[in-house]
């Protein structure tokens, strides 16, 4: 045995044992983490996601009617006869050309998004 180390009197296969169990706890510790993440994703964050979307698509739909009122409102006004003669009668405290820019920004602003 002269020149060998201790270790070298230790079997192959008990190396080689050792070695598969570590790597056995270290898998199943992997395993049990993206376990833990995929419960977390389903069960909490999805839910929350849907939530936020539906929510979105109706505050869509919603803006999209405002703006549509808006329009029609505008129209009607901008249709009166000296609407923009007389820039002192207001709505909210804008006469109808700065109401008129509001509403096509706004259509800017909703086109660009979708």
């Amino acid at each position: 045995m002269k020149g060998r180390s201790c270790f070298s009197v230790v079997p192959s296969f008990l190396i080689h044992s050792l070695c598969e169990n570590t790597m056995c706890r270290t898998t199943k510790h992997c395993l049990d983490l993206a376990t833990e993440q995929d419960n977390t994703i389903t069960e909490k964050w999805l839910p929350e996601l849907k939530t936020a979307v539906l929510n979105a698509q109706t505050s869509l739909s919603t803006a999209n009617t405002i703006l549509i009122v808006y329009e029609m409102q505008l129209d009607e006004w901008y249709e009166q006869p000296a609407a923009t003669v007389v820039d002192w009668v207001t709505v909210d405290g804008q006469n109808v050309a700065a109401w008129h820019n509001h509403v096509k920004s706004s259509y800017c602003l909703y086109d660009k998004d979708e």
